[in-house]
């Protein structure tokens, strides 16, 4: 995650294969304009989502900015959030990313990310070795390989940051969909934040179209908390 400042104004971003997403803007006092002005001005000619919560004092003037700077909305993330606990007992083992198991991380990354329905990922398909890189070197991350009767059957992507847990990216391979495997992603991550540090809370976000995730999440225990807005806009 990169930051651009003016003064004690912030804005958090990261750029992938062109596309620079803004995933958090903090005025050091009132709503400035120049700050958004002048960090597009810096960076021309790169495609932008710019995600904006609900919850964020200046929501309705950076989404009034928006939409009088050719921005248009893309798509709405519900915001998800759950207390860890132990997790219960997978159908699947779990490998990390290490060694031998890089190639196949990242080859099993690149067949998921072809077939995500989150809106979040779709962006990222033009250029998975790309986004895989991006992933890989934030920190603190780990990752796994799920496996089922020694095959590779999905992969996740787990981040800490100094509040809560989060999944980045979980996907099953698309002959693994619809069998019930994403609850056990779910409860493997559940076990690998308690083992952390279980005062945490565990916090995610998936499009509203991502219906399946959606459901997942809620059948797992996660209750809807509010929503996140993405504005998009192409490069002229």
């Amino acid at each position: 995650m990169e930051k651009y400042q003016e003064n004690n104004s912030i804005i958090m971003f990261d750029v992938v294969d062109k596309l620079i997403s803004i995933y958090e803007i903090k005025f050091s006092t009132n709503f400035d304009p120049k700050l958004l002005e002048n960090f597009f001005l810096k960076n021309r000619g790169l495609e932008t989502n710019l995600y904006i919560n609900e919850n964020n004092k200046d929501f309705q003037k950076i989404q009034d900015w928006c939409k009088n700077n050719h921005f248009k909305i893309s798509f709405k993330k519900l915001i998800f959030k759950k207390i860890t606990n132990a997790g219960s007992n997978s159908r699947l083992s779990f490998a990390k990313n290490l060694g031998k198991n890089k190639e196949t991380f990242s080859k099993t990354f690149q067949a998921c990310l072809s077939t995500t329905a989150d809106p979040d990922f779709q962006h990222k398909k033009r250029n998975p070795e790309a986004c895989y890189k991006t992933i890989a070197s934030k920190t603190p991350i780990w990752n796994l390989l799920a496996i089922h009767k020694r095959a590779v059957v999905g992969i996740m992507i787990l981040e800490e940051y100094p509040k809560y847990f989060s999944v980045n990216f979980a996907s099953l391979l698309p002959e693994y969909r619809g069998k019930g495997f994403t609850k056990d992603l779910l409860a493997e991550a559940e076990k690998e934040f308690y083992s952390k540090d279980s005062k945490k809370y565990w916090l995610e976000s998936t499009g509203d179209n991502n219906v399946p995730m959606c459901k997942a999440l809620l059948s797992y225990g996660f209750k809807k908390t509010n929503q996140m807005y993405c504005y998009h806009r192409k490069v002229k």
